[in-house]
């Protein structure tokens, strides 16, 4: 499988992008990155990633999760974890939830609170950045 299985709908007006596979190094963080790059570029509300049934995520997953937020802190766009399953307690024991935005079921928890305001180009994530 060269990509992680996904389904996307709309919901009070935010975008949600269930994953519902492995999050591994790879073809399949590539393929996802591209997604989220797209996704959070072309939106002007909250994205938010459910990871309930992302049964495993690696150092690779990790690093795309990673950059979705820094894309969404460039570009303007709340990007939030939801439904973190045990399986990816990696993100808790790499104190990663310090720098991401977690939502649970009872309340949003932010533990990171970004400026909401477009970057200069200059200050863009290196993904976005045209190579010279």
């Amino acid at each position: 499988m060269n990509h992680v299985p996904f389904e996307i709908a709309v919901n009070n007006g935010e975008i949600h992008l269930k994953l519902t596979g492995p999050l591994v190094m790879g073809p399949v963080s590539a393929n996802l990155r591209a997604v989220l790059q797209k996704l959070i570029t072309g939106i002007d509300s909250t994205l938010v990633i459910d990871l309930e049934d992302a049964r495993t995520i690696d150092a690779g997953g990790m690093a795309v999760l990673l950059e979705a937020h820094e894309i969404g802190e460039w570009a303007g766009v709340d990007v939030e974890l939801s439904n973190l399953s045990p399986e990816v307690d990696l993100l808790v024991q790499t104190k990663l939830l310090v720098t991401l935005n977690v939502r649970t079921p009872e309340r949003k928890l932010t533990l990171a609170h970004s400026s909401h305001s477009p970057k200069p180009p200059g200050d863009c994530p290196r993904s976005l950045r045209k190579a010279a």
